[in-house]
């Protein structure tokens, strides 16, 4: 029995490490391509601005 509960926390251990190195490399994603993303919204905002001014849907 002290067998399988040995599995379940290796498997478990695994998981942990595989979800840690996703978050570090969307971490490292958003360092480098975060400002880009931030200009995208800033000018769909400007243009949302201004189709609201001028009555535009």
């Amino acid at each position: 029995m002290k067998r399988k509960n040995e599995r379940n926390g290796q498997g478990l251990t695994e998981y942990v490490i595989l979800i840690v190195l996703v978050a570090i490399g969307v971490l490292g994603a958003v360092k480098v391509f975060g400002w880009r993303v931030e200009e995208k919204f800033d000018g769909a905002s400007i243009e949302v601005e201004f189709a609201a001014e001028e009555g535009n849907p």
